[in-house]
């Protein structure tokens, strides 16, 4: 028992040391339907366009991209949708044929779907709804939930490193990752990768077109967020902050998803964040239901940085999303010590709880 354990761990690290430097997370660059969303009436979704600033938007991701990765190779997952698929194809230009060491396609990274075609009329009720609901739960009456697409999410993360792993034997191993996908299926990834609560997800921002998520492996075999390469992760929690002299304001935890969990209960991170000092608050708090735009107070940021999304709270809806998060398969650990939460893969045996 004790040997097959050891030749486990050491078979795992032989595994890791193997694995990717890099996971690049990439939303597709900017489309005809993100100009017009009238085009969703006559265009199905999977069948839109990149515009024309979209096809310059992904050759100048892939500039960059080969900026950063030099010489090493790339192995491609991308979604099905055309757009991402002309993503892919202006990124793949700035690369040599040979420095690719593999393209995938994998339905399970489209985007949300809302069903055939759009009543342009009726976007702002939906949306409008939507923020009532929350991004996570609201289903589309002909459509997907966001519960829907985590679940694709899951599904991708938990085949993920098997396919890599495939491919390391007899061969040169992928250096580098590259996954070109949509907004919100690119923030389900990272849910289900750092484990974020529902609330967490809600407040972060979906990437713009054609930015890059970079997530780079650490000495343990652990994927980080990097914070030097790719574009950053926005989001923001509303807050109520009750002051000791009686007065309540508004405000806004900026960057919330970098704050390390229990992150309501990391109430000196909070404060800080906030520029408050302990003894002048009373209670932070957090809200439980839609946070109409008016009531958002701005915290210093660019205005072009700003967060559209709206903070959904509550107790049952976080129980309801760790639930989710039960990883049967090639189960993934959490890291308590780790800054960022992060998570590693080990070998499939008992499921976690």
């Amino acid at each position: 028992g004790c040997l097959a354990l050891y030749i486990d761990v050491q078979k795992m690290k032989i595994i890791k040391k193997c694995r990717p430097k890099r996971i690049i997370i990439m939303r597709h660059a900017e489309s005809e339907g993100n100009l017009d969303k009238t085009l969703f009436e006559t265009i199905p979704d999977n069948q839109m366009s990149l515009s024309c600033t979209g096809h310059a938007q992904a050759r100048a991701a892939g500039q960059e991209l080969r900026k950063l990765l030099q010489d090493e190779n790339l192995y491609c997952f991308v979604s099905p949708f055309l757009r991402t698929v002309q993503t892919l194809s202006g990124v793949l230009e700035a690369f040599p044929e040979e420095q690719i060491a593999g393209i995938r396609e994998d339905s399970r990274l489209r985007e949300q779907e809302w069903g055939n075609f759009q009543d342009a009329n009726l976007f702002n009720n939906i949306a409008q709804e939507r923020l009532a609901v929350g991004r996570f739960w609201y289903r589309f009456s002909t459509g997907e939930s966001g519960a829907d697409v985590f679940g694709r999410a899951d599904s991708f993360l938990d085949t993920l490193y098997r396919t890599l792993d495939a491919v390391a034997v007899g061969r040169q191993a992928a250096q580098n990752v590259l996954i070109v996908t949509h907004g919100l299926t690119a923030r389900f990834l990272m849910m289900r990768y750092f484990r974020w609560s529902v609330a967490t997800f809600e407040s972060v921002c979906n990437p713009n077109n054609a930015e890059l998520w970079v997530l780079t492996k650490d000495r343990d075999g652990k994927y980080q967020l990097s914070q030097t390469e790719g574009n950053r992760v926005r989001s923001y929690m509303n807050v109520t902050v009750e002051f000791t002299d009686g007065h309540v304001e508004q405000r806004e935890i900026p960057d919330y998803h970098s704050i390390r969990p229990p992150r309501k209960a990391n109430r000196q991170e909070i404060l800080k964040r906030l520029g408050l000092d302990s003894k002048d608050v009373l209670n932070i708090n957090f809200h439980s239901a839609p946070h109409i735009k008016d009531r958002r107070i701005s915290f210093p940021s660019s205005t072009s940085d700003r967060c559209p999304e709206i903070e959904v709270e509550s107790k049952k809806l976080i129980r309801n999303a760790l639930s989710l998060s039960r990883f049967e398969r090639g189960s993934f650990e959490k890291d308590d010590s780790s800054p960022s939460s992060g998570l590693h893969l080990v070998p499939p045996t008992t499921p976690t709880t």
